[in-house]
């Protein structure tokens, strides 16, 4: 996969930044297992 392309595009990343702030609001716990996540598979 090259970067910027497929799941993490720029609609997909307005979808997803909304649900991580409705989902991290009650669940600060899966912000950090994002947040890991994210600079595991970037």
């Amino acid at each position: 996969m090259t970067p910027g392309k497929g799941i993490l595009s720029p609609e997909h990343n307005v979808i997803y930044l909304q649900w991580c702030r409705t989902t991290t609001f009650s669940h600060p716990e899966i912000l950090i297992a994002i947040k890991y996540s994210w600079h595991y598979f970037s």
